[in-house]
């Protein structure tokens, strides 16, 4: 009614309603790849529970010779963790006395000139059985069991003659084994024992005191230089 009465000729129609905007397109969706898995660690390497040995050393007894007789030694070998036994080895040494003279075993023994002498010469096969092993690090201390035996050779010089004998030598014995390992490769290893003769002699010039008597026990060391593999 104010419409019309304000102005007569207005439109009485009802008023047109605003068109609803159409809904906006459907997104799409963008999917990146996944990225690709990281590559997986590679196992730990097991840690060797055994391996072979063969090396190289020096070694002196006490029991063969009045002096320490010395000399190389090569020998093989199996390494074992977490067993009884830990370490057995198989050796091969030659060993000498050097010349028995009057500085070993006094004149009273080589004639009343001094002019008798001797020497030993000692080529022995060994055989080592480490019982167990303590472990510290790279250190590894072993308590072993040794037997040998081998060949004698006994060369004696006399105003009265030179002489000559070959006789067999056997011995049995224990020892403590220290050793350091590199990288679970080289072994370094120190021996300290004794071991008891199986057989005993005496020597002596014809018609002198006896110039040596194998005693009833000796020293033993050693030192060595192993290569683990594979």
């Amino acid at each position: 009614m104010v419409a019309i009465l304000i102005d007569p000729n207005a439109e009485t129609r009802p008023v047109p309603t605003r068109a609803a905007a159409p809904p906006p397109p459907p997104r799409t969706a963008v999917s990146w790849p996944d990225p690709p898995p990281e590559p997986a660690e590679p196992p730990a390497k097991p840690a060797r529970r055994w391996a072979f040995e063969a090396g190289s050393g020096v070694v002196t007894e006490g029991a063969v010779a009045p002096s320490l007789v010395v000399g190389p030694r090569v020998f093989v070998g199996m390494w074992f963790e977490g067993t009884v036994p830990s370490t057995l080895d198989l050796s091969f040494a030659r060993l000498w006395s050097g010349t028995i003279d009057e500085s070993d075993v006094g004149p009273q023994f080589l004639g009343d000139d001094g002019s008798g002498s001797a020497s030993m010469v000692l080529d022995v096969l060994r055989f080592d059985a480490c019982v167990v092993q303590w472990t510290r690090g790279a250190f590894s201390l072993e308590p072993c069991l040794g037997l040998e035996a081998g060949i004698l050779r006994v060369e004696g010089t006399h105003p009265a003659g030179p002489t000559s004998h070959r006789l067999f030598w056997g011995s049995a014995g224990a020892e403590l084994r220290g050793s350091v390992s590199y990288r679970d490769v080289l072994r370094v290893s120190a021996e300290a024992g004794a071991g008891v003769p199986l057989v005993h002699y005496r020597f002596s010039f014809q018609g002198q005191p006896p110039l040596y008597e194998t005693p009833w026990a000796g020293l033993f060391l050693a030192l060595g230089l192993a290569v683990r593999f594979p």
